[in-house]
């Protein structure tokens, strides 16, 4: 687990402390070390809840439509494309 805290740390600092955390179900997040570090740049810990579907529904449902109606029918040319499909499809979502 070593590995997950080092990979932390770097992220800290390479783009900042985010003011929320959310982690899935991993092991990692129970670890004293990992949490110490998360606290130490006062951010909030979020961990889904184990079976819980419910949790992140409306995410899921948006990456589900995103990849069934744009990515699949119409595949993007290259990591640029890519971006702006998925930037549009954000706008959209938000604006709903």
């Amino acid at each position: 687990m070593e590995w997950c805290i080092v990979l932390l740390e770097d992220n800290i600092a390479r783009y900042g402390a985010q003011e929320i955390y959310n982690s899935d179900q991993g092991v990692a997040i129970y670890q004293y070390q990992y949490i110490d570090v998360l606290k130490e740049h006062n951010t909030q810990i979020s961990k889904d809840g184990k079976g819980r579907a419910m949790d992140n529904i409306y995410i899921e449902r948006f990456w589900k439509s995103l990849k069934f109606e744009k990515i699949y029918l119409d595949p993007p040319n290259g990591g640029l494309d890519l971006h702006l499909t998925v930037r549009g499809c954000i706008k959209l979502y938000n604006a709903k």
